[in-house]
């Protein structure tokens, strides 16, 4: 057994975070058939996510990288944000239909950051998705397009999201114990 399995207890399984995904992979084909679209993956938490949407979805996609995060080396938001946006060129959005792909939704302050940014590269249109959404953290009102799962406010590592670097390779949404 690895170190980052033993320190965790499964929250959500893989096989619950790949049927979501899934669903959320069926609604943004519906909703974009026939039409391109940008994904923004923002890392690093939302990489594994990010790939597993990315692979499920069969309209015409770019991708591009960015990196943003609010917590630094601790369990609890700072609100302040921290990104890489600006390293996007407008020519990567402007005029088309972009979605951000995040990890995890909590204070807000970083969906603020990001929509706030990407809306003055001037898109056709802008939605965000979302693996995960912690309601009892919010401090900012939210519109999110695309959600997997609403969950409690407990720190959760896996599945990409870390802890000190740590714990991104777990296949499953987990604890801390």
């Amino acid at each position: 057994m690895s170190f980052a399995k033993d320190s965790t207890e499964v929250y959500i399984s893989a096989e619950q975070l790949d049927a979501e995904v899934t669903k959320m992979a069926d609604k943004i084909n519906k909703d974009y058939a026939g039409q391109e679209i940008v994904l923004i993956c923002v890392l690093k938490g939302s990489f594994m996510f990010f790939a597993d949407l990315t692979r499920k979805l069969d309209i015409d996609l770019r991708t591009h990288f960015i990196t943003a995060s609010s917590y630094g080396s601790g369990t609890v938001s700072s609100g302040k944000v921290t990104s890489t946006i600006n390293s996007l060129k407008k020519e990567y959005v402007e005029g088309k239909n972009v979605i951000i792909v995040e990890d995890i939704v909590d204070t807000g302050h970083t969906y603020h950051k990001l929509m706030d940014g990407i809306n003055d590269l001037e898109p056709k249109s802008l939605k965000f998705a979302t693996l995960l959404f912690k309601p009892a953290r919010l401090e900012r009102e939210v519109n999110l397009d695309y959600m997997c799962f609403e969950i409690e406010d407990k720190f959760i590592v896996g599945y990409g999201l870390d802890y000190n670097d740590r714990y991104r390779q777990l296949p499953y949404i987990g604890i801390m114990k």
